[in-house]
């Protein structure tokens, strides 16, 4: 798994070419959007230095996820798998005040698979 950050884009790309893109960089005042690594699929915590060497998404564990911290915002959440290793998750969100959106979406080589706006 490769992080590319890039003007207010982030790309997740795994060694099976499964990309997650995330419009996220570029925040308006009243919202946080943001990602963050994490240990277990419940979390609303992480950070961004968990090692994802190695690891490949999940493509069939998508979930769209709430919690009180993100006001009207969103977050959805993928699983990065890796051969006798724990998983690790991958949480997009923005927490806003219901006046802000940011686009995602999930490609499969050049097939784009999901898309959808936090």
């Amino acid at each position: 798994m490769r992080i590319f950050q890039k003007g207010s884009k982030v790309n997740f790309v795994d060694e099976m070419d499964v990309v997650v893109g995330y419009d996220c960089i570029q925040a308006s005042c009243g919202e946080d959007p943001d990602w963050f690594l994490h240990g277990h699929v419940a979390d609303t915590e992480g950070d961004k230095t968990l090692d994802v060497e190695g690891y490949n998404f999940d493509a069939g564990f998508f979930v769209e996820r709430t919690w009180r911290a993100l006001d009207e915002g969103e977050a959805v959440t993928f699983r990065l798998a890796k051969p006798e290793a724990k998983d690790v998750f991958l949480t997009i969100y923005n927490a806003h005040n219901g006046y802000y959106a940011h686009d995602f979406t999930v490609s499969v080589g050049d097939k784009q698979t999901r898309e959808g706006c936090l």
